[in-house]
């Protein structure tokens, strides 16, 4: 729920978080994963835009095909569909997670709860495979499943990253790293 006058200010400030990485760590690699959901997900993808050697993964809660039934209008899907193919890779994080520990159960067509839960494996999956999250946040408790004050929430109480269930796919295995506010 970014208000239209804030999405300049809060581009620029992601925008920064990665420019300072850039140019104090010139040769390691940077990597943006993001769900490209709309709001702060899509920003980090114009965040990215001109700087050097920054790639950028999708990292999406269940098939795209299924995800984009959560955009609404066709303006929203078109950005959401611009911005996927702007990736260097798109990954599902729901299958990824299901290698680790499947939800039992069939989920087609998805129930309300295995669409929260495919969020929240998104969200751990993007926190866990993170060094540094950066948080565009209010600063409220966790409302939704996966959404970001239950990210960062789950960050800040997690000691236990993902284990390499996946080593073709995950980036990298990460400890609990860092996590920037952007209020």
């Amino acid at each position: 729920d970014l208000l239209p006058a804030e999405v300049a200010r809060i581009t620029e400030q992601i925008r920064d978080v990665i420019v300072s990485y850039r140019e104090h760590y010139p040769v390691t690699p940077i990597l943006v994963l993001t769900s490209l959901a709309l709001g702060a997900d899509q920003l980090a993808v114009a965040a990215c835009d001109g700087v050097d050697n920054v790639g950028i993964i999708a990292v999406l809660p269940f098939r795209a095909e299924e995800y984009e039934s959560d955009f609404s209008g066709s303006e929203e899907l078109a950005v959401f569909r611009h911005l996927a193919s702007r990736c260097a890779r798109v990954v599902v994080a729901d299958e990824l997670m299901d290698r680790a520990a499947p939800i039992p159960g069939d989920r087609s067509p998805r129930t309300q709860l295995a669409r929260d839960s495919a969020y929240q494996r998104c969200a751990n999956f993007l926190s866990d495979q993170s060094h540094v999250l950066i948080a565009v946040w209010d600063g409220r408790p966790p409302a939704l499943r996966g959404g970001t004050a239950d990210t960062v929430h789950y960050r800040l109480a997690s000691g236990e990253p993902l284990t390499n269930i996946c080593a073709d796919i995950l980036v990298w295995p990460s400890e609990s790293g860092i996590l920037i506010h952007v209020p």
